[in-house]
């Protein structure tokens, strides 16, 4: 690697240097430098042999680095958002990860549903970490679609693992409401835009969200749709004042309903334009 992109990257590791100390600072160079230049297997062990330490310093050293060393990633994950909000608007998406790990001594590790070898009619599972992450949509010269910077992230921990170690069960749901309250905590003004999945597109992650965050996710074609009440108006069967919101049709139903034509728009998808029809309802 040119010496010029050493420096570029030694330049972005500068951004992050006040959430470490020194000693901790001076052992991230290290693995950074070895997990650039390692073509294997990256491990620490290989990084440690591709930067060319291996056996100058202690490897044990290199362990406790994210086992015991004074360092928080979400204060790197702070100061990698704040800088690149201050470059232009924020666009986040929200998902989680299998990591297959297998060792009586891994921690937290748990018997989870493998999306990517599931199919609908075979259930893979597998034993390992699932990370719910927050990640910031950046663009790289040398590709043509975006790429996702994982910035904040939070080990699910499987509910029967919760009752064996008489911890409370967090939902996958719940630790990505968290760190979107964290990113808002962060940039308290501003707009930003959030994209998740089917399974983020719930009250849980949404509910209560301020107006400047717009979020487009995936919506199930049962759910249920309604809007605010404008006038108080009483039941015709039991003469009582209504307070719930008016149900709006589903969007299965919405699909189905001729008397509202289909709309065409060009989308920027998976690195092509294509052409995309779609239906539109002002709900909650």
């Amino acid at each position: 690697m040119a010496a010029s992109h050493w420096y570029a990257l030694l330049r972005v590791l500068q951004l992050v240097r006040p959430a470490f100390t020194e000693p901790s600072f001076l052992r991230l160079v290290v693995l950074f430098a070895g997990w650039v230049c390692c073509g294997g297997t990256h491990a620490v062990t290989e990084a440690l042999v591709a930067a060319g330490v291996a056996g100058v310093q202690h490897h044990a050293a290199f362990h406790r680095f994210f086992s015991q060393a004074r360092w928080s990633a979400d204060e790197v994950g702070r100061l990698l958002l704040r800088k690149l909000a201050a470059l232009g608007p924020l666009r986040l998406v929200l998902d989680d990860t299998l990591c297959c790990h297998k060792g009586p001594k891994v921690f937290g590790l748990g018997s989870h549903l493998d999306a990517v070898r599931s199919t609908r009619a075979v259930h893979v599972f597998c034993f390992g970490h699932v990370w719910v992450t927050l990640a910031v949509l950046v663009h790289v010269p040398f590709a043509s679609r975006p790429w996702a910077l994982p910035l904040l992230f939070r080990l699910y921990r499987t509910q029967t693992e919760c009752q064996k170690k008489g911890l409370a069960h967090r939902k996958k749901t719940q630790l990505g409401r968290e760190l979107v309250e964290r990113v808002l905590s962060w940039l308290p003004q501003g707009p930003l835009e959030l994209a998740a999945d089917e399974a983020y597109s719930c009250s849980t992650v949404l509910d209560g969200l301020p107006p400047r965050l717009v979020f487009v996710g995936a919506m199930r074609p049962d759910a249920v749709l309604t809007r605010p009440r404008t006038q108080r108006c009483r039941s015709p069967k039991t003469g009582r004042w209504l307070k719930r919101d008016v149900p709006v049709p589903k969007p299965e139903v919405l699909a189905r309903d001729s008397a509202r034509p289909w709309q065409r728009l060009t989308a920027w998808l998976y690195g092509q334009a294509r052409q995309v029809d779609y239906k539109e309802v002002v709900a909650r």
